[in-house]
């Protein structure tokens, strides 16, 4: 079996990180599904495996400032990794975010019917994170996102206006060609209650501009789906619900250990 590892070289800028890292196997914690003491456990054993920085993400979530206020600040305290937040906006405004994070994956939602989730919520974000800077205060980097959701996801549904992708070589045409007209930094694949074939990450790759990187999530469970996808030319692979079990450390261990053995990242 291959292993993708390596040693990241140091970053000095949230962009530099994600291209040292390319190959890198990550866990996306959800802040809304586990006390505080739980979140800190996991973030101090991802940055044990050698991951590249801390991702916090869900589809949805409730009091988003008085949470996330909180779960930065400890996992700041914890944690010497930058850390980064993955969350899409609610029916209006802009993307949801908090003093402390590093930076922010801000995804346009590709396959939403509602502009809201598409465009409008990018709009507010870079008003507001203008705004901030213009006030002196923290402003996370934004990585610009465009997300893809594949098959039947009524949660995306519910909360996003998304109707899911088809896994063909016409919908990989439609997002590639998004994702190089807007200029977009990543394309974010995931399937809820399936996988995104390889297949479709190569077709995807195959027509992305060489520097639109790729993360890829959903299904993730061994070691060889790692290997699958960045042979088909995926840059970060992503597992979430994988890890949410009483026996986490030994997935952790499994799936982070794959790519990351080596991985010693020194962020300034």
């Amino acid at each position: 079996m291959l292993k993708y590892t390596r040693t990241i070289a140091p970053a000095t800028t949230s962009m530099d990180l994600l291209r040292s890292a390319r190959g890198s196997c990550l866990h996306v914690i959800d802040p809304f599904k586990m006390p505080i003491s739980e979140i800190v456990e996991k973030a101090k054993f991802v940055e044990s495996m050698g991951s590249p920085f801390i991702l916090l993400g869900s589809t949805d979530y409730v009091d988003f400032d008085n949470v996330m206020l909180d779960v930065v600040s400890e996992v700041k305290a914890n944690v010497s990794l930058p850390v980064a937040t993955h969350f899409p906006s609610g029916k209006n405004g802009g993307l949801p975010y908090v003093d402390g994070v590093d930076f922010v994956i801000a995804p346009a939602i590709f396959n939403s019917d509602s502009p809201q989730f598409l465009w409008k919520c990018l709009l507010e974000t870079y008003r507001d994170l203008g705004v901030r800077s213009s006030e002196n205060r923290s402003v996370p980097v934004p990585i610009l996102s465009a997300a893809a959701t594949f098959g039947i996801d009524e949660k995306s549904a519910r909360y996003l206006n998304v109707q899911g992708l088809h896994q063909n070589e016409t919908d990989a045409g439609r997002l590639a060609e998004f994702a190089n007209r807007f200029g977009f930094q990543i394309v974010y694949l995931f399937s809820r209650h399936g996988a995104v074939e390889p297949s479709m990450v190569r077709s995807i790759r195959a027509k992305l501009a060489d520097d639109i990187m790729i993360f890829v999530g959903g299904g993730v469970r061994v070691p060889q789906d790692i290997d699958d996808y960045v042979s088909a030319g995926a840059d970060f692979v992503v597992f979430g619900t994988a890890g949410e079990v009483d026996d986490w450390r030994n997935v952790f261990s499994s799936l982070l250990g794959h790519t990351c053995e080596h991985n010693r990242v020194a962020y300034a």
